[in-house]
């Protein structure tokens, strides 16, 4: 299994911090330009006694002009650089879903401007006496919504559904001899349990305008509760071992917080466990938190330039997490892009100057049509063939037609009338 790569933007605090058992300096300058609201920190401190470097972003979820957002390919894998030059250089590219490095198929759910566009994978083949029995967990996601609030839950997805269900707490996986999980299953577990969904409490609708999976779930209600018994992401006591290591998590004040830890460089820096991470989030006042792909493509740009040294620099990933902000992006030099053009008419204006358009309609029929000529128009007296008698007077006589000849239906209709009444 591979990671993928993701784009976000955050704001923090500014200057030194000390949260817990880092010290997280603030390193804006060396990531500019950036918006008000996006700040970057660094650390170097030992992390329980062994060589550390990470990083994390914060964003204010408040700030409407930070668009968050998700890239995917298609049977392949790009690199993190690449993902940012695919993008038109967004504020921030960081890896997040596991997929498969044999089919470059991601394993997680995605969902890109509230579609949709993968699913979560709900059956483990089970082994040896085992082969015929499957178990079924439901992986867990981190999403924001329409409205920018952030919500970490464990997700059911099928596709054949456009939508994905949200489950608020963790469940054991279901153990049957069926290669499939159907939504049906999912809620006829929670009665056996003596769970209700009918009021959709547990579960619900997940509408959400951008979110990506990962997993194990690290934080509930700012506690460190690590789901990996119930998700089966790592087998054993691997969420013991130091790796390096991707994550986002929130705080209960809408702030939202990447972190990326590098690993796998003796000396520098070796990682971290899963409850190290969790910790790590902890101590940053974050309230849910949910571990994503890590290893070698654990990475993170920020204005495209690297912040941990990438283990794996081959590796790409199908999958990113793409933040920038509204509108476009910082002009070369410094110098200020030109007025954006007007926007066009609402549909069914005229597109073309209204001045020429009248100059038009002098040489052509009155609107509404009128005269003798084709298409119900008549030439000016002066301009036909045979002109018209001169138009009798009497008391009974219409006014004649303005534009000679012209009128209209109506007026040829009352003059027809006054000729047959006189005589």
């Amino acid at each position: 299994m591979a990671r993928a790569a993701t784009i976000f933007i955050f704001s923090l605090f500014w200057g030194l911090q000390v949260n817990g058992q880092l010290k997280w300096l603030n390193v804006d300058s060396l990531f500019q330009p950036l918006p008000s609201s996006v700040h970057v920190y660094k650390t170097t401190d030992l992390l329980d006694g062994k060589p550390n470097i990470a990083y994390y972003v914060e964003a204010d979820l408040k700030d409407k002009k930070l668009n968050f957002t998700v890239d995917t390919t298609y049977k392949r894998r790009l690199t993190p650089s690449k993902f940012y030059e695919k993008n038109d250089n967004p504020l921030l590219v960081v890896n997040t879903t596991f997929f498969s490095f044999a089919t470059n198929q991601n394993l997680n759910v995605v969902i890109k401007n509230k579609k949709l566009v993968s699913y979560n994978i709900h059956t483990i083949n089970g082994r040896g006496k085992d082969t015929f029995t499957y178990r079924h967990p439901l992986g867990s996601a981190i999403g924001i919504s329409k409205k920018r609030m952030v919500d970490v839950a464990w997700i059911f997805t099928d596709s054949s559904s456009k939508i994905a269900y949200a489950h608020e707490a963790p469940m054991q996986p279901l153990i049957d001899s069926l290669n499939y999980l159907s939504l049906k299953s999912v809620f006829n577990n929670h009665a056996n349990l003596g769970i209700t969904y009918r009021g959709l409490i547990l579960h619900s609708k997940w509408k959400m305008q951008t979110a990506v999976g990962g997993g194990p779930v690290l934080l509930q209600n700012g506690e460190i509760k690590i789901t990996n018994n119930e998700e089966l992401k790592f087998a054993g006591k691997a969420i013991e071992d130091k790796h390096p290591r991707t994550a986002m998590g929130y705080t209960k004040y809408n702030k939202l917080i990447i972190l990326v830890i590098e690993g796998r460089n003796p000396g520098k820096a070796e990682g971290a466990t899963l409850t190290q991470e969790a910790q790590v989030f902890k101590d940053l006042g974050c309230w849910e938190a949910l571990n994503l792909d890590g290893g070698g493509s654990s990475c993170m740009l920020v204005n495209g330039k690297e912040t941990i040294k990438v283990s794996d620099a081959k590796s790409g990933s199908p999958r990113v997490w793409v933040p920038r902000e509204k509108g476009p992006p910082p002009s070369p030099g410094g110098k200020k892009w030109p007025p954006p053009p007007p926007p066009p008419p609402p549909r069914g204006w005229l597109l073309w100057p209204r001045k020429k358009n009248q100059e038009k309609k002098k040489e052509g029929p009155p609107r509404g049509g009128g005269g003798g000529g084709p298409g119900g128009w008549s030439p000016p007296p002066e301009k036909r063939a045979n002109p018209p008698p001169p138009h009798k007077e009497g008391p009974e006589a219409p006014p004649p037609p303005a534009g000679g000849g012209g009128g209209g239906i109506k007026a040829r209709v009352r003059a027809a009338h006054t000729r047959r009444t006189n005589h």
